[in-house]
């Protein structure tokens, strides 16, 4: 890295090099990343486009899923739960058919990727909660049944040090599908 040199130092870019300070000392060097037109434009980044649109709708969208849940998600959740939510909905756009950077976002096509899904790494909640219960959606799918049988909690629920009391909390989301739209260039909902 070549110092800079005279009386007067300076931080910044100009004309493609990049002035810095670095303990002290002051370089120079020559920029290493491509320009904001050259990604834009250059068929070489074809793949890194592609990619940062399907990034771009899957935080989009894991973000509306997580925002859904509102501050039940505080109480239930890890630090990494942002991670996976991310990773989820990566999964699903890889998953929908089109060209890269143009792959569906299929919500409902893709539930078995949400079977399972557990907002705290390590914790399966039918480890935590024993007793059978059932969910149904109307035909509508304007109502959500949330069936649980009578039972005893000493029964239904390991004994966790430092716990007396527990609540079960039924969080309903609903998502829409998003498509590419060529003439927008972007990704919109898709309500078919």
């Amino acid at each position: 890295m070549p110092k800079q040199e005279g009386p007067n130092k300076m931080t910044g870019f100009i004309d493609g090099k990049i002035y810095y300070k670095m303990k002290g000392e002051f370089y120079v060097r020559n920029s290493s990343a491509p320009s904001k037109k050259r990604v834009k434009k250059d068929s070489a980044y074809k793949a890194f486009r592609n990619n940062s649109k399907e990034f771009g709708v899957a935080s989009y969208v894991g973000s509306c899923f997580r925002k859904s849940f509102g501050s039940v998600l505080d109480n239930v959740s890890d630090k990494k739960v942002y991670t996976r939510i991310s990773k989820l909905f990566a999964d699903v756009i890889h998953s929908g058919e089109g060209k890269p950077g143009m792959c569906d976002v299929k919500i409902r096509t893709n539930k078995q990727l949400f079977e399972d899904f557990q907002f705290k790494s390590g914790v399966n909640f039918n480890q935590v909660f024993k007793v059978h219960y059932s969910i149904e959606a109307s035909v509508d799918r304007k109502e959500i049944l949330f069936n649980v049988p009578s039972f005893n909690a000493s029964n239904g629920i390991p004994k966790i040090s430092g716990v007396t009391h527990f609540k079960l909390i039924l969080t309903v989301v609903a998502l829409s599908n998003y498509s590419f739209d060529q003439m927008e260039n972007k990704y919109l909902m898709n309500y078919h």
